[in-house]
């Protein structure tokens, strides 16, 4: 997401190295995955040491934002360097436009993100806003289910819904309320749409331990690479052996 800005001494955007929803479509363009089916990592010590040293080039030219403003993010829309008016872009779901339109004066875009080859694979998948399930223990499935029915195929409940947590997955939902979606919401929707053409599979489903790595590992290690505490091969091969431990 991108916006206008006349404000001097800005970066470009924030430093996205701490969050696995970037490292995720680096990783993808590379023919790999964050996580195996089988629950594991699936990048190696050379994939972690090449993120990392993107991300300390582009800060080392003034390409994104220095370690103390990025740490302030705290993986909110509104502590986002973009919206504390430190950095003009940052990486996102398409759904958080709506989110970072209402923080800013300046009209937000929304873009693809830049591939590593031309031609190459976007790195992109359709990822779901929200996750419905059932528990095998619910005392009443049915009922859930119809629940969940009325979220997913209702019209009503799509106009109140609208695109804040994703475009509605029912097709015929979606056009039903198009007309109705403002203009930001119009921005989110074209988005979702223009990019059917690139889009890859859904990967692998997240596996138990990696809220751990959210917490614990991701950020932690981008920031010591940020903060000049370590090499970025020193962080890749940190990241690799902590996840292995973590999902082992």
């Amino acid at each position: 997401m991108t916006k206008a800005i006349d404000k001097p001494n800005v970066w470009a955007m924030g430093n996205a190295a701490r969050y696995s929803y970037a490292l995720e479509p680096f990783l993808l363009q590379r023919g790999k995955q964050l996580y195996l089916e089988n629950g594991k990592i699936g990048f190696d010590a050379k994939d972690a040491t090449d993120w990392y040293g993107y991300w300390e080039s582009l800060a080392a030219n003034g390409g994104c934002v220095l370690a103390d403003v990025q740490a302030q993010d705290k993986l909110q829309i509104d502590s986002n360097p973009m919206s504390t008016g430190n950095a003009v872009m940052a990486i996102a779901f398409s759904n958080m436009i709506v989110g970072y339109q209402a923080l800013q004066q300046n009209e937000v875009g929304i873009t693809t993100l830049p591939v590593a080859e031309a031609g190459g694979k976007s790195g992109l998948f359709y990822r779901a806003g929200l996750h419905f399930g059932i528990a095998r223990n619910a005392p009443d499935p049915e009922m859930a289910a119809r629940f969940l029915d009325f979220f997913i195929n209702d019209m009503e409940a799509g106009k109140i819904l609208g695109v804040e947590r994703g475009v509605p997955l029912n097709l015929d939902v979606r056009a039903e309320i198009a007309p109705s979606l403002d203009e930001v919401q119009t921005r989110s929707a074209g988005y979702v749409e223009g990019i059917k053409d690139i889009v890859g599979a859904f990967p692998a489903q997240v596996p138990v331990g990696a809220s751990e790595l959210e917490a614990r590992v991701y950020r932690t290690i981008a920031d010591q690479v940020a903060f000049g505490r370590m090499t970025p091969a020193e962080a890749g091969e940190a990241l690799v052996s902590e996840a292995n431990a973590i999902l082992g």
